[in-house]
C-alpha cells in the first residue's frame, strides 16, 4: 500500500547507494560486530534477569546497538580521523551500519526474542506439577522428552538453585562457568533440540519473507524505515564529517540532550538515593482518578509515562500514525469505564487474561493486514513464486536473498513447524491454522516497525484464539433443533502441545526479530553488499543463541531461577503453557457470538482505514492505531504518542514541512540524550548488583 500522507516533511533523507557501488562487510566490521554480538548474549540474562537492569534491548530499537554504534561513531571515529597517517582508519558509514546491524538482528534473542519466556518452560513443567494443579494429570500423556523437562531433579534444580561443589580444573572459582560442570546438561538435550527445530523454522520463515517483501515496501511503496534512520544518518555524518557530525554541535541538539541527561541524572539518583525524594518521567493520576467511572480505568490510563526516546524517534513517524495510537487508545479508556460501570468484565478470553473486547478486534486487524499486505503485493509476489518455479528475467541480484532460495525457504520453513506440530499430534488444519496465523501476525509487526516507525510491538492475544476464542472448544451448528455441522476446534492433545510452541514465539513479541531483520536489509544503504549483510546476520543469530543459551540455563542453577526478580520470565513463563490448558481442558467454553463481532468490528476497522486512506487523502485514521494501542506498546507509549503527536502538530502548524526539518536537532537531541543516560545507569547497575536501587529507562 503506497501510502499517499507523507506530506508532513520527505521521511527518507539518505541517498541510496547503486547496488554496484555496495561492497561486502569488511573483516573489521565483521570482527567488531560478532564480538559485541556474543558479549551482548552474554551480559543480557544476568542484565535483564538478575539485577533487573535497565534492558540492553527491550524494543525494535536496542539501545545497546545504538549506543554502541554512537561510541563508535564520533569519539572514537574524532579520535581516529586525528591520528597520524598510516595508523588505524576511522569507521566508514558502511562499516558502522554493519555493526548495528549485526547487533541489531540478535539483540532480542537472549530475552524476549526467543529465550526469555522459552527457557523457564522447560523447567517450569516438572517443577511446577502439583497435586491441586492436576498438570500431571492432564497433559502429561501429551508431552514428549523434546518439550519439556521429565526428570523432577534437574527441573527442580533449576528453581531452587544447585547446590556449591567444586570448580573445574584450571579456571578460577570466582567465575560462574567454573562450575557448570556440576549443571545436568543431559536433561536439556531433548527439549534443547526439539526447540531448536522450531527456531530454525521460525527465523528461516522471518527471514525468508522479509527478503521477499523488501521490493514490495521500499521501492514500490516507499515505507520510510524510520528506525533505520537515525543511525545511519549519524553514520553518514560521521564519515563526511571526520567523526563529529555537525549536528554535535547544533545548540538545539545540545540544549535538548542536555536537558534529557539531567532529568534522567536526577531520577536516577532518587532511585538510588530515596532520601533525595522521588522524580519519575510520568504522570500520577491514581490518586485523583478514584470515583467511578475514572477507577475503572486501567493503570496505563492513570499512570502517564514519558520516554524522550519514543517521542525523539518519532521526527520519521507520520503525525496520523500518533494521532490514531492515543485516540484509539482513549476509546479503549472509555469502553473500560462503560464495562466497568456496568459491573461487566468485557467478554472472556479463551487463552489470556486481557478482556475479549480488547484482544479479538486487535488479532483480527493483524489478520486483515497481513491480508490487505498481500493482496497490494499480488504482482510482486506472483513475480517472486514464478521465479521460484521457473526462469525468471527479473534481477534479483540487490535483494537479501534470491526470489528463489526466499520462496523455497519460507515453504521449508512453513513445511518445518507444520512436521513439529504433526509429529506431536496435532491435526494437519490445526497446525496449518497456527502456522499462518503466526506468520500473519509477525508480518503485521513487521509492517508498522517499517512503515509506521514503532518501536515496539506486541499482540495480546496467540494464534490458536483463532479457532477455539471464536468457535469455542466445540463447534455446533444447529437447524431446526437439529445439529448440521460439529467438530473439535481442538482436543486435548493440542491444548496441551500449543502453548509450548505459542508462549516462547508468540506471548511476548516485544523483541521480535522479523522487524529487525527488515531494518537490517535497510541498513546496506550504507553502502553494503544487502546479501552479505544478511548472511553475516544469520551468523550473529546462531551465534547469540550459542551463547546466551547455557548462560540462561545456567542462571537457573547457579541463582536458583525462582527467586530472580525477573517474575514474567522465570515465574510467569513457567505456568503460561500448562496452567491455561489444564484448567480449559475441564471447561466449557462454547462458540461465543459476541467474540466473533468483536473480531469482524476489528477487521473492517482495519480494511476500512486501508481502503479510505487509499482513496482519500482527508482520511487520517491509520490502522496500526488499533494493533498498537490494544496492546503493551500501547499501555506504555501511548502518551508519549501523544506528546509527540501533539508537538508535531504545532510544528508542522506554524511552519509546515520546513520548520519539522529544522526542529531534527531537538528531535535527535531527546534520542540521544536518552540513549547516554541508558548507557550511564546500565554501567551503575552493573556496578552496584542491586536489583532494588537499578533505574530502568526501558519498559520492564
Amino acid at each position: 500500500m503506497a501510502d499517499g500522507h507523507e506530506a508532513d516533511v520527505h521521511l527518507i533523507t539518505n541517498d541510496l547507494r547503486e547496488p554496484s557501488h555496495r561492497r561486502a562487510p569488511s573483516r573489521r566490521a565483521t570482527l567488531i560486530g560478532l564480538f559485541f554480538v556474543a558479549v551482548l548474549a552474554w551480559l543480557t540474562p544476568y542484565n535483564d534477569s538478575v539485577l533487573r537492569n535497565t534492558y540492553l534491548a527491550g524494543t525494535n530499537f536496542p539501545l545497546a546497538p545504538f549506543g554502541i554504534m554512537l561510541f563508535l561513531a564520533v569519539p572514537v571515529n574524532f579520535v581516529l580521523a586525528r591520528l597520524r597517517p598510516g595508523a588505524l582508519r576511522p569507521f566508514t558509514a558502511a562499516e558502522l551500519m554493519t555493526i548495528w546491524a549485526v547487533m541489531l538482528i540478535a539483540s532480542g534473542i537472549p530475552s524476549s526474542g526467543l529465550l526469555r519466556m522459552l527457557v523457564p518452560q522447560i523447567a517450569g513443567y516438572r517443577y511446577g506439577a502439583t497435586h491441586e494443579n492436576l498438570w500431571e494429570e492432564r497433559l502429561s500423556p501429551h508431552l514428549r522428552s523434546y518439550m519439556v523437562i521429565l526428570d523432577e531433579d534437574p527441573a527442580t534444580e533449576f528453581y531452587t538453585g544447585m547446590p556449591d561443589g567444586p570448580p573445574m580444573p584450571g579456571i578460577p572459582g570466582s567465575l560462574s562457568i567454573s562450575r557448570w560442570h556440576h549443571i545436568p546438561w543431559y536433561a536439556w538435550r531433548d527439549p534443547l533440540i526439539g526447540y531448536s527445530v522450531l527456531t530454525f523454522g521460525v527465523f528461516l520463515g522471518f527471514l525468508c519473507l522479509v527478503s521477499i517483501l523488501r521490493r514490495q515496501w521500499v521501492e514500490r511503496e516507499r515505507y520510510p524505515y524510520p528506525l533505520v534512520q537515525v543511525p545511519l544518518e549519524i553514520a553518514e555524518a560521521s564519515e563526511a564529517h571526520r567523526g563529529l557530525p555537525p549536528l554535535f554541535r547544533n545548540p538545539l541538539f545540545l540544549g535538548t540532550a542536555t536537558l534529557v541527561l539531567v532529568l534522567h541524572t536526577h531520577a536516577g539518583l532518587c532511585r538510588l538515593y530515596p532520601h533525595l525524594g522521588r522524580f519519575t518521567f510520568a504522570i500520577d493520576l491514581a490518586p485523583i482518578l478514584t470515583e467511578p467511572p475514572w477507577r475503572y480505568l486501567e493503570g496505563s490510563m492513570k499512570y502517564l509515562r514519558i520516554y524522550p526516546l519514543a517521542i525523539g524517534l518519532t521526527h520519521g513517524v507520520n503525525t496520523e500514525v500518533l494521532l490514531s495510537v492515543w485516540a484509539i487508545k482513549v476509546l479503549i479508556g472509555i469502553q473500560q469505564m462503560w464495562f466497568g460501570s456496568r459491573g461487566e468484565y468485557g467478554g472472556e478470553v479463551a487463552f489470556g487474561w486481557d478482556p475479549a473486547y480488547q484482544c479479538y478486534p486487535q488479532l483480527a486487524a493483524y489478520l486483515a493486514l497481513s491480508g490487505w499486505i498481500l493482496w497490494t503485493a499480488r504482482d510482486h509476489l506472483r513475480t517472486v513464486f514464478r521465479c521460484a518455479f521457473s526462469r525468471c528475467p527479473v534481477d534479483d541480484s540487490d535483494e537479501p536473498m534470491s526470489y528463489r532460495t526466499a520462496a523455497w525457504g519460507f515453504v521449508l520453513s512453513v513445511a518445518v513447524l507444520m512436521g513439529w506440530f504433526l509429529y506431536s499430534g496435532v491435526r494437519f488444519p490445526v497446525a496449518l491454522v497456527v502456522v499462518l496465523v503466526f506468520f500473519a501476525i509477525a508480518t503485521g509487526c513487521t509492517w508498522l516497525v517499517c512503515q509506521g516507525g514503532q518501536m515496539l510491538v506486541a499482540a495480546r492475544t496467540v494464534p490458536s484464539d483463532t479457532l477455539v476464542g471464536l468457535f469455542g472448544k466445540t463447534f455446533r451448528l444447529s437447524w431446526g433443533g437439529s445439529t448440521v455441522l460439529q467438530f473439535d476446534s481442538v482436543t486435548p492433545r493440542e491444548l496441551a502441545v500449543l502453548p509450548i510452541f505459542e508462549s516462547p514465539f508468540g506471548k511476548d513479541l516485544r523483541e521480535i526479530l522479523m522487524p529487525n531483520a527488515a531494518n537490517l536489509t535497510q541498513a546496506a544503504d550504507a553502502g553494503v553488499n544487502r546479501r552479505r549483510l544478511l548472511a553475516l546476520g544469520a551468523v550473529a543469530i546462531v551465534l547469540s543463541i550459542a551463547v546466551a543459551s547455557p548462560r540462561k540455563v545456567a542462571l537457573g542453577y547457579e541463582y536458583g531461577a525462582a527467586t530472580l526478580p525477573d517474575t514474567w520470565g522465570f515465574r510467569t513463563a513457567a505456568t503460561l503453557p500448562f496452567d491455561w490448558p489444564a484448567q480449559f481442558m475441564v471447561r466449557d467454553f462454547p462458540t461465543n457470538t459476541t467474540n466473533i463481532l468483536y473480531f469482524l468490528e476489528g477487521a473492517a476497522f482495519v480494511l476500512g482505514c486501508l481502503v479510505l486512506r487509499s482513496k482519500f487523502l482527508w482520511f487520517r485514521f491509520h490502522p496500526g492505531g488499533l494493533l498498537i494501542a490494544a496492546s503493551f506498546a500501547g499501555d506504555v507509549f501511548w502518551f508519549s504518542m501523544f506528546l509527540a503527536w501533539a508537538t508535531k502538530s504545532v510544528i508542522l502548524y506554524l511552519g509546515g514541512a520546513r520548520l519539522l526539518r529544522n526542529a531534527k536537532p531537538f528531535y535527535y537531541g531527546l534520542v540521544i540524550g536518552h540513549t547516554i543516560s541508558w548507557v550511564i545507569w546500565m554501567v551503575v547497575g552493573l556496578v552496584i548488583q542491586d536489583e532494588t536501587r537499578t533505574y530502568p529507562l526501558m519498559p520492564t
